[in-house]
């Protein structure tokens, strides 16, 4: 544990934050894809529809185009949201650190 007046360097305040924000985009990629193909197909009455359930969606995108589709479009997401948190997570914690180390 750091003392109070102790604080991370920057560039490990950046990395920490940069690995976190990029955990959540890679476990919510896959329902991303999905929802986004879900909502994309068109419904023609009369025909079934490619996608009609989550597993079976997960099963034809696999078959069709490999697992890895289900990641699709990972890193672009990646590049707009994961410096945004570094940097709201650096700015957080140099602003916490002012608090707590002036007399207020």
């Amino acid at each position: 544990m750091l003392a109070r007046e102790q604080q991370l360097a920057v560039w490990k305040t950046v990395s920490t934050a940069l690995v976190a924000a990029a955990i959540g985009p890679c476990c919510n990629c896959p329902m991303d894809v999905l929802k986004t193909r879900f909502m994309a197909q068109v419904i023609v009455p009369g025909q079934t529809p490619k996608y009609t359930s989550v597993l079976q969606a997960i099963r034809v995108i696999a078959k069709e185009e490999g697992v890895l589709a289900l990641w699709k479009g990972l890193i672009p997401r990646l590049a707009r949201l994961a410096p945004g948190q570094a940097i709201t997570w650096t700015v957080v914690t140099r602003i916490q650190h002012l608090f707590e180390t002036r007399d207020m």
